[in-house]
């Protein structure tokens, strides 16, 4: 199974500016969500606020470091959802 195939099978939380933002329920430490944008995709580490795999263009990544930090209690609440398997909540986006 591709890396693409299991960020669409993943539950959608979020998107805004045409990135999509997914967290995986079977998913590694730390905690971490994963953003689609074109072609591109990455993985945040929400406690650091960094991207720790992948790239995105220099203005969505700004975007999406932004909104981590302004939505970590409520990512990392949705981190603790995701490892019960229970449903995630959907998160406002950055405006």
């Amino acid at each position: 199974m591709s890396a693409r195939y299991e960020l669409l099978a993943s539950p959608e939380i979020c998107s805004f500016a045409g990135m999509k933002i997914f967290m995986n329920y079977n998913d590694h430490n730390p905690p971490h969500f994963h953003v689609a944008y074109n072609s591109k995709e990455a993985l945040i580490n929400i406690v650091a606020c960094t991207i720790d795999k992948g790239t995105l263009p220099k203005i969505k990544s700004k975007d999406i470091l932004l909104w981590t930090k302004s939505n970590k209690n409520l990512l990392l609440k949705n981190w603790d959802l995701a490892l019960k398997k229970e449903p995630l909540e959907k998160i406002p986006p950055l405006k």
